[in-house]
C-alpha cells in the first residue's frame, strides 16, 4: 500500500497550524466528548495529534491508510484505549458502530469514493449512531478561494491529491440517508464540524 501523506506526517500539523490556527483541530475535537462510553470508529485520523486530550474515554478503532501518520498517532494516543488498523475501513460484519468519524477526509477522495465509504458506514452503523463529520465547505471568499486553490495543487503535487475542487458535502451525505443533527462553523463557514444521523426509514 502507497503511503502518500507519509512524507507529510511530521509537517501536516505544523503547516495546519500556520494557515488555520487552532481551527482544525477545534473542528476535529467538536461532539466526541458528547458520546461518554461509546466505541468510536475514527477514519483518517492522521497523527491524532487532535486527541489526546480525551485520554483512556476515546475507545475503539482508529482507522489509518498511512503507515507513517499512523505511527505518530500510536504515540499520540498512547493513553487512549483504541485499537489500531492500518489500511482501508473495513468494518467487519459483526461490528455495530455508535460513532463513527471523518476528520477532514471525504475532501480527499473522488465523488464514487466518497459514496462507496458513506455506504459501507451506513451499512455498519447502529439504528441510533452518530456521524460526526469535520471538513471544508467550497470557498465563498475572495481570500478563501486563493487559500483552497494553493492547498489543493500543494497535496496534488505532495500527495497525489485526486481532487481540484472541494466537494460539498451536505449532498453527499443527504443522498446516503444521513440527516444534519448539529453544526458548528469557523472562519466565517468555511469550516465545519457536524454530527448526523440516518433518516428513520434508511435505518438498517
Amino acid at each position: 500500500m502507497s503511503d502518500a501523506y507519509g512524507c507529510l506526517s511530521r509537517l501536516y500539523q505544523p503547516l495546519s497550524k500556520v494557515v488555520f490556527g487552532r481551527d482544525l483541530m477545534e473542528a476535529n475535537q467538536a461532539f466526541i466528548s458528547e458520546n461518554p462510553g461509546k466505541k468510536v470508529h475514527l477514519i483518517g485520523g492522521g497523527d491524532g495529534s487532535a486527541y489526546p486530550i480525551f485520554g483512556e474515554r476515546l475507545q475503539g478503532v482508529y482507522w489509518e491508510k498511512s503507515l507513517a501518520m499512523m505511527q505518530l498517532a500510536r504515540e499520540n494516543l498512547k493513553s487512549s484505549a483504541l485499537e489500531f488498523r492500518h489500511g482501508e475501513f473495513a468494518p467487519s460484519e459483526s461490528e455495530e458502530m455508535e460513532v463513527v468519524i471523518l476528520p477532514f477526509v471525504l475532501d480527499t477522495l473522488r465523488d464514487e469514493e466518497i459514496r462507496e465509504l458513506l455506504r459501507k458506514i451506513k451499512r455498519a452503523i447502529a439504528p441510533r449512531g452518530k456521524l460526526i463529520v469535520s471538513d471544508f465547505y467550497p470557498a465563498e471568499t475572495f481570500g478563501q478561494r486563493i487559500l483552497e486553490k494553493v492547498m489543493l495543487w500543494f497535496f496534488r503535487w505532495i500527495a497525489q491529491h485526486p481532487r481540484k475542487d472541494i466537494p460539498f458535502l451536505p449532498l453527499f451525505l443527504e443522498k446516503e440517508g444521513f440527516q444534519l443533527v448539529e453544526k458548528r462553523t469557523w472562519r466565517k463557514g468555511w469550516i465545519f464540524s457536524a454530527f448526523y444521523r440516518l433518516h428513520r426509514g434508511e435505518e438498517r
